[in-house]
């Protein structure tokens, strides 16, 4: 979509990471727009140099799975002018993590073979399995990502796992729910 040919990464900041309940003024976005992911907490520290991991042995580094909306601010970018260097000044357009409730006892699950189902306003629902995001490729791929720099993943982090349905744009009065199975939800309406 973005026209580069490797994934990108960017920071989750504590202070943009909100409930279920926040309420998001439209105003305070320059381009939002919103994805529909999974968001990991991670249980224990991740040390890329320590281990070589797979999608077997990375379920143990996770504490809680949530169903998320990623925030994103593309500043009404031209998709078809972009370049990497100004998505990694733009610290890859997020904007902060909107999350449901955890999903309980995840562990019981493959996950990628979950649905989700997101309902917009009174549009009709989109459905998309998890598997679209494949959220333990990403988690692994941003372990190596971090481990050429040196760098690892604290114990607690939020790693986001890639949209499963087109990023979209909000508008004032948009009421949104992205639900995993009848497992878990999060939800916001757009002010």
């Amino acid at each position: 979509m973005c026209g580069i040919d490797s994934p990108i990464a960017g920071g989750i900041f504590l202070k943009e990471i909100f409930p279920s309940t926040h309420q998001i003024r439209l105003e305070n976005y320059h381009g939002l727009g919103i994805e529909f992911e999974l968001a990991l907490k991670i249980s224990k520290d991740i040390d890329p140099s320590e281990n070589k991991f797979s999608n077997l042995n990375l379920l143990s580094y996770i504490d809680n799975i949530y169903p998320a909306f990623e925030l994103i601010i593309d500043r009404n970018a031209d998709y078809q002018n972009l370049d990497a260097l100004s998505l990694i000044a733009d610290n890859a357009w997020s904007a902060g993590v909107v999350l449901g409730d955890p999903i309980p006892n995840w562990e019981n699950f493959q996950i990628n073979n979950l649905n989700s189902t997101l309902y917009w306003n009174s549009e009709p629902a989109l459905h998309a399995q998890i598997k679209s995001a494949n959220p333990l490729h990403s988690l692994e791929w941003i372990i190596n990502h971090l481990g050429q720099m040196g760098k690892k993943i604290p114990k607690d982090s939020l790693v986001m796992t890639g949209s499963v349905l087109q990023t979209r744009k909000p508008l004032k009065g948009d009421k949104i729910t992205y639900k995993i199975e009848n497992l878990s939800k999060v939800e916001v309406v757009i002010s």
